[in-house]
This record gives structure tokens, C-alpha cells and sequence, in this order.
């Protein structure tokens, strides 16, 4: 590769980034401006330089703008860089320490060139004299007394060391380990909490499983709903409490859907959490208002961050929250442990919640925070209440803790049958959901297990697809098309993972056949036989004679009528899949969690996804009512728990 130094050379001009892609290296003597970025000898950057934004970056490297949102945050957790709202992320300042001088390590002897007749060395052992015997029985008793060294042990590291580091922690650097507030969980809601509790003077202790802060809401759009909110007034649209919950009853299918009185209280707080997350948390919002992506409301009242309705528009969310969390730790007033699994809750003799466990270590606090997401990425508790067969696109650590810690706590939940989901997953990865088939392609039919059509396939809004999905016998649909359908213009399939491989239709038929998610046939009699629907040939009978008469006297459908011709015909399984789960815990006004019969579990409270929408919303999908429900009830959990807690 050639080599360039550029001392005192006008670069002015120089695509950079072009160059470095044709394989040619740079050595920068001097600093140089480029895309908003100093680059200098060592790629050294000064305390409080501003880092290109995530979007340029990713465009100028040529990668996925997640890529960098997670390398922007890794090095957020490292104390490298600092996310400023409105201003994107700038260099900390960090101390530099001066290594130790060392003399050169000597040149290692050469070995020896005879083999020793008698080897006093400590470095080896005399295999023709060690008891083998001996050493087998021992190990044998020792493992069979003590079977749990057989594991890989705690992920955080043996429960002695750990505390043996909490006292130096302690003695040595200050560091408290006993909070007034526990929040489990660092997604949108537990930031939400925790910054709201150490605004209202708590202590707050924040314990995230995952490497990172934020959750789903680092790659969902920036979406928000709420009513009477500061940007929806500037839009001049008039809307109340009354309005929001009576849309919540209309849509929702009743209030015997739906906790009314937590719905009633996020209706008439919705709006004041996102006039704080602008006002005092500082989160950059757009001046959209519409009605959100789903089914649509009666006023308009979802609202955007700056970056939109499209993935990643969330982040938004997640920096400001940080930064402000960030100032937090900085005072001493609340710590941030990520890669920290929460294994259980530990309760008083009256059951009342009094701190969490972390494996084998106990951290008590008068209150604590579930904020631990739903279940969506837990195929125990989706089979449970659910289905029989669903593929997840929801986050890895939407495991269901939380759900688990309210059921040993007793608690009651609600709308737990109803959970919303959408069709066409192909379970090739398992339960990760990976491939999406296209239901709606050009003249497909959607037939159960029994061959029977359940639909007017192209007239089906998202409501009516979830719902086939998620009642049909085992949760399966086939999608079957003709040959005559296909066109290599149109994608039978997409990919589901960022990191997709593109593809073809050829490619991929021949590929899910062979793995038996597809299936072929000459003729359709044969085709029900390879998937056992006894009723696919007499319902695409009637499907062809419908189809030539013009007409389907079906269920009506008038778009893409095409008859099924000469084989070969095709059937693809699929199963739903889903990105948010609807049921979860009872809880009051107050946030608390309540039992079946209907006593408060003291001390523990909930915010964000693990309430359930469905508990707020009905059986329905509110615009928006994700981080709505992070927001507002991540305000009220701070509240309760900081009252509880004495401050």
C-alpha cells in the first residue's frame, strides 16, 4: 500500500474516505479538518471535541447506523464520551496516567541441548511417579460433594469475591452499596425512573442485564402519544384526558378490556411526561403530530423525536435520558450497573418487597422498580398464555424477568390471553424471527391447516392479519400461490435480521424447500397431501371458479384475482411473530403492584412495557403508547417509590 504524509500539503479537495477505500494509508502530521472530525498522529482527540453524529458516520464508513449507535454507547459506558442533547456526543476528559519505566526484558536463555537424567525443576512432573490413582478419587469425592464446580458459576463472578470487592468498593472509593431506590431495568422506562427519582432527591441504584442502556428503544422509531401536550397545543390541536381514554374504550373493544383506572391515569398524565422529557430531560422532538402507524385515533396526538417515526428514532430518547442520568452518577447520586442480571426479589414476612438479589448477593432498598420489559424474547411464558407456535423479533433480553419476580411476589395479571402479533414469519432460526414471507404477493391465498381460505387476503389491515395469526389452529397459515404468480421483480421473501444477505426469489425457494418450509407439487390434490389439508383442493376449486366468473363469493376479494393454473403449486408455512407483548401485572394509579386479592405488594412498582398495553389501551395498538407508557409511568413509579422510600 502506498504511503502519503501530508505535512503541509493542501489537502483541500481530498476525498479521504475514497482514497483510504482504494487501500492508500495516511499519516497526518498536522491536524486536519475532515467531515467534522479532527484527525490527528495516534487518532488522538481533545477533551470536549464534538464526534461526527451517528447518521454521517455511519454513511461516511459505509455501515448500519445501530453499528455506530453501539459503539457510541459502549464507549458512553466507558466514560470516553458523553452524549450532549441537541448536541450529539464530545469527548470527556480523561486522566492520563504515566506508565511505569521499565528496563527491557533480557532475551529468554536458549533451552537446554541435553536431556537431564534427574530433572529438579519445579516447571514439570514426573509422569512415571504421579499417583493417578490417588488424584482420580479425590477429584471423584470432590466434584461429587461440591457438584456446582462442575458449572461456569455466576456471570458476574463468585458471590465471595464480589463482596469481597463491594468492601473495598467501600472502604477505598466511597462507593455505597445500599440505595433508598432499586430500578431493574435501564431501557427507556428505568431511565425514565431513575432520573425522575434523583431529580426528586432519592439515591437510585440501576441494574441492567444488558451491555447497554436503553433497550428496544435504541432501534424503534421516535414515536409518542400523550394529550394536551405543549407541541400537540402549538399545533393547535385541542384535545383532553376525557378524549384520550374514551378513544382508549372505543378501540380497545370496551373497558372490560382494560384496567380503567391506570388507563384513566395515563390519559391525564401523558401529556405533562412529555413536556418533561422536552423541558427538563432535554430529548429533541420534531413538531409533528399525527396519528400515529396504526389504527387511527379520533385527534391527533403522536408526536416524533427528531428522528422520526423510522428505526433509531428512539435513541433520541435514550441519549437525553443518559446524559441526565450521566450528571447523576457524576454527583454521587445514582450508579448504573450494566452486564447485571437481577436472579430474584427478597421479601419481608409480609411479603412486601425489600430489595433484589443478584445471583447469591442481597441488595436491599426500601423500593424498587420493575422495569424489566415484556416477554416477548420468552418462549415459556408466550406458549403459556399465547401460542403454539411464534418466532420473537423482539429484543434478546425481553426475557420476562419482571413477569416472573410478580408472580413470586403473588401478583394478579391481566389481559394475558391477548397479545398482538403479526403474520408471515418462516421459522427457519427457530424461535428468532429471521425471514418474513410476503402474505399479501401477488395473487397468494392464505388457507389453515385444513386447507380452508380465512380471509380476503389483499383487503386486510394489520388488525385482521394479527388476528388470523394469532386464532388459527396451532398458529400456522400457509401462504400458497401458482407458479404463473411468481416474478423475479417481487420478493416472496425479506429478511428480518439487520444483517440480512440479499437473495433471490430461486434462491430462496430451493433453500426453504429443502429444509421442508416450503413445499411443491405437480398438482393440488398433492400439495394438501405434503401439508395435510384435506380441504386445499376444494377450496382452490373454488377459489379458479370464482376467479373466472369475476367474482370472489367468498369473502369478497377483489384485488389480484388470479387463478391457480398449471402446476407446479406451492405452499409456504408460517407462523406469526411479534415485536411487543400486550398483558402484564396489575397495578394501581400509583404504580404499585397488587395481588389477586387486590392488597398492594408493598414496596415494589412497575413502569413501562411489563404493565401491558392492553391494560391501558384495550385489545388494540395505540400509536405511540410504547414509550408513552415508558415515560409516564416511569414518572409515577419515581414518585411512589421516592415517597416510600421517606424523601
Amino acid at each position: 500500500q502506498g504511503r502519503i504524509l501530508l505535512d503541509g500539503e493542501d489537502i483541500v479537495g481530498l476525498d479521504v474516505t475514497q482514497r483510504a477505500r482504494e487501500g492508500v494509508s495516511f499519516a497526518f502530521q498536522q491536524p486536519v479538518r475532515f467531515k467534522g472530525l479532527t484527525v490527528r498522529s495516534l487518532l488522538e482527540l481533545a477533551a470536549g471535541e464534538k464526534l461526527p453524529s451517528k447518521r454521517r458516520l455511519a454513511a461516511d464508513l459505509r455501515v448500519s447506523v445501530s453499528t455506530v449507535e453501539t459503539a457510541y454507547q459502549m464507549l458512553v459506558a466507558e466514560g470516553y464520551i458523553a452524549a450532549r442533547a441537541k448536541s450529539g456526543f464530545t469527548v470527556c476528559r480523561i486522566e492520563k496516567l504515566d506508565a511505569p519505566v521499565r528496563p527491557a526484558p533480557a532475551a529468554p536463555p536458549e533451552p537446554p541441548a541435553k536431556r537431564w537424567a534427574y530433572d529438579f525443576g519445579t516447571g514439570s512432573v514426573d509422569t512415571a511417579l504421579f499417583p493417578f490413582k490417588t488424584w482420580a478419587r479425590i477429584q471423584r469425592e470432590t466434584v461429587t460433594a461440591h457438584p456446582e464446580l462442575l458449572n461456569h458459576g455466576s456471570r458476574q463472578g463468585d458471590a465471595s469475591l464480589r463482596a469481597a470487592i463491594a468492601k473495598y468498593l467501600h472502604a477505598y472509593r466511597g462507593v455505597v452499596c445500599a440505595p433508598e431506590q432499586i430500578v431493574v431495568g435501564a431501557g427507556m422506562a428505568g431511565l425514565v425512573a431513575s432520573v425522575h427519582a434523583a431529580e426528586l432527591g432519592a439515591n437510585v441504584l440501576v441494574l441492567e442485564q444488558n451491555y447497554r442502556v436503553g433497550g428496544s428503544a435504541n432501534t424503534a422509531g421516535g414515536s409518542i402519544s400523550g394529550a394536551g401536550y405543549r407541541i400537540q397545543q402549538e399545533a393547535g390541536i385541542e384535545d383532553s384526558a376525557e378524549a384520550f381514554y374514551n378513544d382508549f374504550v372505543t378501540m380497545g373493544g370496551g373497558e372490560q378490556n382494560m384496567n380503567t383506572e391506570i388507563a384513566k391515569v395515563h390519559a391525564e398524565r401523558s401529556g405533562e411526561a412529555i413536556d418533561w422529557l422536552q423541558d427538563y430531560v432535554g430529548v429533541e422532538f420534531s413538531d409533528q403530530v399525527d396519528s400515529g402507524g396504526y389504527l387511527t385515533m379520533n385527534t391527533y396526538r403522536v408526536t416524533y423525536t427528531a428522528g422520526g417515526a423510522s428505526s433509531g428514532g428512539g435513541s433520541y430518547f435514550v441519549s437525553a435520558l443518559m446524559e441526565k442520568l450521566q450528571g447523576f452518577i457524576d454527583a454521587g447520586q445514582a450508579q448504573l450497573c450494566l452486564d447485571t442480571l437481577v436472579t430474584d426479589l427478597m421479601f419481608d414476612d409480609n411479603g412486601d418487597v425489600v430489595g433484589v438479589k443478584v445471583d447469591d448477593v442481597e441488595i436491599p432498598a426500601p423500593s424498587t422498580i420493575i422495569a424489566t420489559g415484556g416477554y416477548g424474547y420468552c418462549e415459556r411464558w408466550l406458549k403459556e398464555y399465547n401460542f403454539t407456535n411464534i418466532t420473537s423479533n423482539d429484543p434478546v433480553t425481553a426475557i420476562g424477568s419482571g413477569y416472573d419476580f410478580a408472580r413470586s411476589a403473588g401478583a394478579a395479571f391481566d389481559n394475558m390471553d391477548y397479545c398482538s402479533c403479526y403474520g408471515g414469519s418462516v421459522p427457519v432460526s427457530g424461535f428468532q424471527a429471521s425471514l418474513r414471507c410476503n402474505i399479501n404477493y401477488n395473487g397468494a391465498i392464505w388457507v389453515n391447516t385444513a386447507g380452508e381460505r380465512v380471509f380476503n387476503e389483499p383487503a386486510a389491515t394489520s388488525m385482521d392479519k394479527r388476528t388470523v395469526w394469532r386464532t388459527a389452529d396451532q398458529n400456522i397459515i400457509y401462504i400458497v400461490l401458482a407458479e404463473n404468480m411468481l416474478s423475479d421483480d417481487s420478493a416472496l421473501f425479506t429478511g428480518m435480521m439487520s444483517n440480512s444477505a440479499p437473495f433471490t426469489n430461486e434462491e430462496k425457494i430451493a433453500e426453504l424447500l429443502d429444509e421442508g418450509y416450503m413445499f411443491k407439487a405437480d398438482t393440488i390434490e398433492e400439495l394438501g397431501e405434503m401439508i395435510g389439508a384435506e380441504k386445499l383442493a376444494e377450496t382452490v376449486a373454488k377459489y379458479n371458479e370464482d376467479v373466472a366468473a369475476g367474482e370472489d363469493t367468498v369473502f369478497g376479494r377483489t384485488d389480484n384475482l388470479l387463478a391457480f393454473e398449471e402446476g407446479p403449486f406451492y405452499a409456504v408455512y408460517t407462523v406469526p411473530y411479534l415485536m411487543m407483548t400486550a398483558g402484564g401485572p396489575r397495578i394501581n394509579g400509583d404504580a404499585q403492584l397488587v395481588r389477586e386479592d387486590g392488597t398492594v405488594v408493598g414496596g415494589a412498582y412497575l413502569a413501562g412495557e411489563i404493565i401491558g398495553s392492553a391494560n391501558i389501551a384495550g385489545h388494540n395498538t395505540i400509536g405511540g403508547i410504547g414509550h408513552g407508557m415508558c415515560a409516564t409511568w416511569g414518572r409515577i413509579s419515581a414518585e411512589s417509590a421516592v415517597k416510600n422510600a421517606g424523601k
